[in-house]
């Protein structure tokens, strides 16, 4: 028997990546949504074409689109996956996930995932950034995404969670400009997670620091 799996996907003008993301959810996945940010490039017309649900909505954030897509897609799968569209899965032959997510007892409503980062071709295996887990998958209902401006993590409502040896690909095709901007832009949000922080701005950052914690601990700005 097989659990069935939703992934969600939110996307912005990610015509190189969609089509490799997608492709690699085909057998795993049952369904995929997509939530665009208004793309005027090909995104939708490739998601689309290769079997996805493209729904649109305003972006403000990752946190408030994610939590968004939870809302008001129609999921009916036992479990969600989050991927990025500039992501992918790395498939294993002796990893059936959908056998072994049913195999799981209920009280297990969280699967965290290895992120491996691909850096202008060349994967970045030392210094700490493989393996990386991170809380990838869920039992629907069971989790939503903590109020930040950045490095937004999925946060369990219940339940316990386990590590299963599934590899989530980063590996983004733009050029070291598009870096450059990208992480222009991570800054100032940055900033305003420190700012939200001290004047207490913003609630449901549920995520308590904690330097021999989870991944998602450890990086709690």
């Amino acid at each position: 028997m097989h659990s069935t799996i939703t992934v969600i996907i939110l996307t912005f003008n990610e015509e190189k990546h969609i089509a490799r993301c997608i492709n690699s959810l085909k057998g795993i996945a049952n369904e995929v949504f997509i939530v665009d940010s208004f793309s005027d490039d090909n995104t939708i017309a490739i998601a689309q074409e290769l079997g996805a649900k493209v729904f649109q909505n305003p972006f403000v954030n990752h946190s408030i689109q994610f939590n968004w897509a939870l809302k008001n897609c129609p999921i009916n799968s036992e479990w969600v996956w989050r991927i990025d569209a500039d992501e992918y899965i790395e498939k294993s032959e002796s990893l059936n996930l959908n056998e072994t997510l049913n195999k799981l007892p209920a009280t297990v409503t969280g699967v965290y995932i290895k992120r491996k980062i691909i850096f202008l071709g060349k994967p970045l295996l030392h210094g700490g950034w493989y393996p990386v887990w991170h809380l990838k998958l869920w039992r629907r209902g069971k989790a939503f995404c903590e109020n930040r401006w950045k490095d937004e993590h999925m946060v369990l409502k219940e339940g316990t969670s386990v590590k299963l040896d599934c590899i989530q690909i980063d590996e983004n095709l733009n050029n070291l400009s598009w870096w450059s901007q990208k992480h222009n832009i991570y800054a100032t949000r940055k900033m305003v997670d420190l700012l939200a922080g001290k004047y207490q701005i913003f609630e449901g950052n549920t995520v308590v620091p904690k330097y021999f914690g989870t991944d998602e601990q450890k990086n709690v700005g």
